[in-house]
């Protein structure tokens, strides 16, 4: 039997990643270089040494790259595609307000930590920061906040002598230049606006860091669990289910 493809696909970037063994292997793209189906074919075969798969499951949030992943299998797999989304039968419960609009990330999410905790709150790194509460396999409720390197670049882009300006995550109090003052302002301030949120939702329940600038955040949360490509390993779960 062939392996399944599961993809994510994030407003940064795309995640292609197969399960063998029990083991994840995972390509990665900036979502703005996947310009055909024929470059994501070619990708895909160079990296995986694959060219066949029996499921093509897919979280995205991005609707235009939909359509062409539809395109990719029509012209190049012919497999079998499920796309997660709020109406997919899956082993979490979630409110009815947010049947229509929640995304597939979060969803994906949600479906590794019920599967893992009893209770959790997800905290997603990425484009957006994104914290979820769940509990007893119910997605409670989501605060969604601008991204934590988002934000950096959006200042130092309308800041001249802050453009060359990179962040450093030395576990520091007080800033000696401006490199250390960004650093403390930007993962100071983003640790106390998920621990605040947090605290809220459930000071008891651990707290799972994922997304590319969770690694910004090890100093600041030494108790926290942090899980590479937990959308991908949630789609592996939603799909065995």
């Amino acid at each position: 039997m062939n392996l399944n493809l599961y993809i994510d696909v994030g407003n940064t970037n795309v995640k292609f990643a197969i399960f063998k063994d029990d083991k994840i292997k995972v390509a990665k793209l900036k979502t703005n270089l996947l310009d055909s189906h024929t470059t994501i074919f070619n990708f895909i075969k160079t990296y995986f040494g694959l060219s066949n798969f029996e499921y093509l499951i897919i979280s995205s949030v991005v609707p235009s790259y939909d359509i062409l992943l539809k395109e990719l299998n029509q012209e190049h797999f012919n497999s079998k595609m499920i796309f997660l989304n709020s109406s997919s039968k899956m082993n979490l419960e979630i409110s009815p307000k947010a049947k229509d609009t929640i995304g597939a990330d979060i969803l994906a999410n949600a479906i590794y930590a019920a599967r893992n905790f009893e209770k959790a709150i997800v905290v997603s790194l990425g484009t957006a920061t994104v914290i979820s509460y769940i509990n007893n396999s119910k997605l409670i409720g989501t605060s969604i906040s601008p991204g934590f390197y988002t934000s950096f670049k959006n200042l130092t882009k309308n800041a001249a002598k802050l453009s060359q300006v990179s962040l450093s995550d030395k576990d520091i109090i007080y800033g000696q230049n401006t490199q250390e003052a960004l650093s403390i302002g930007f993962i100071k301030g983003f640790s106390y606006l998920i621990k605040g949120i947090a605290n809220e939702m459930d000071k008891s329940a651990p707290i799972l860091l994922t997304g590319g600038d969770s690694m910004f955040f090890k100093n600041n949360f030494p108790s926290a669990i942090f899980v590479d490509n937990m959308v991908l390993e949630g789609l592996k779960i939603y799909y065995e289910k």
